[in-house]
C-alpha cells in the first residue's frame, strides 16, 4: 500500500516500532577512517570470549593473566647444566651458602630437641655382640691413644746391630698431641742353639 493513501495517524503507526518505542529508519551511513587512542596509564581493555571475561591472579605483587591450557601436554624439559629452580613458600625465597666448595642449600631444623652432657660418653659392646649378650665398658687408655695418634713417632734400640744377631729389643712411641709421657715396647728374647726367639713383649708407660 502506498503511503500517499494514507493520513497522518496511519503514516506514524507503520514507521513505529513498539518494543524499541522509536520510528523505524532506513538509513546508509558511511564512515572514514576511525583511530583509536589508548593510554596505558589511563586506559584498559577487558579481555574475553563474547560470554566470559578473562581473569586476573596478583603473584608476588604482579597482575598476571590466568591461562589454561586446552588440550594437549605441556612439556617442560630443564637441563641441570643450563636450567635452575628458585624454591620458596610463596613469599621469600629459600637461601644458599658456599661451604668449601660446595653451595649447600640452608636448613632450619625446627623441632630439635636441646642435648646436654654432664658426664663423659660410655661406650661398650657385648660379648655376643648383640643386646642380649653380657656388657663390657670400652677402654681407651693412655697406650691406644699414644699408638692411635695421627702424629705418632718411635725411636728403635737395636741389639748387637749389624752382626747375625741384631735384633730390635725396645720401641718407644710419643706423640705431640699427648705430651708428658712415652709407651715403650720391650721385646724379651732367649737365646737358643745359638740364635735368638722371641718369647714376649712387655708394654711400659714412662
Amino acid at each position: 500500500m502506498s503511503t500517499k493513501d494514507l493520513d497522518f495517524g496511519n503514516v506514524i503507526k507503520m514507521v513505529y516500532d513498539p518494543p524499541t518505542e522509536s520510528l523505524k529508519v532506513l538509513a546508509t551511513i558511511s564512515i572514514g577512517s576511525v583511530s583509536v587512542d589508548l593510554d596505558a596509564a589511563t586506559d584498559s581493555i577487558r579481555l574475553g570470549d563474547g560470554t566470559l571475561l578473562n581473569t586476573l591472579t596478583n603473584v608476588g605483587g604482579k597482575n598476571a593473566l590466568d591461562v589454561n591450557i586446552a588440550g594437549g601436554n605441556l612439556s617442560i624439559i630443564m637441563s641441570h647444566t643450563e636450567d635452575s629452580v628458585r624454591l620458596g613458600d610463596g613469599t621469600s625465597f629459600f637461601t644458599s651458602s658456599v661451604v668449601g666448595p660446595k653451595v649447600g642449600l640452608d636448613v632450619n631444623i625446627i623441632g630439635l630437641p636441646t642435648i646436654s652432657l654432664d658426664e663423659p660418653i660410655f661406650t661398650s659392646g657385648t660379648d655376643t655382640g648383640t643386646l642380649a649378650g653380657t656388657e663390657y665398658g670400652y677402654v681407651y687408655n693412655q697406650r691406644q691413644q699414644v699408638l692411635a695418634a695421627h702424629d705418632r713417632e718411635q725411636d728403635i734400640t737395636y741389639a748387637d746391630f749389624g752382626t747375625k744377631d741384631q735384633r730390635i729389643t725396645q720401641v718407644d712411641y710419643t706423640s705431640p698431641t699427648f705430651p708428658g709421657f712415652t709407651v715403650r715396647k720391650i721385646i724379651n728374647y732367649t737365646l737358643v742353639s745359638g740364635r735368638y726367639r722371641r718369647d714376649s713383649l712387655e708394654w711400659q708407660i714412662i
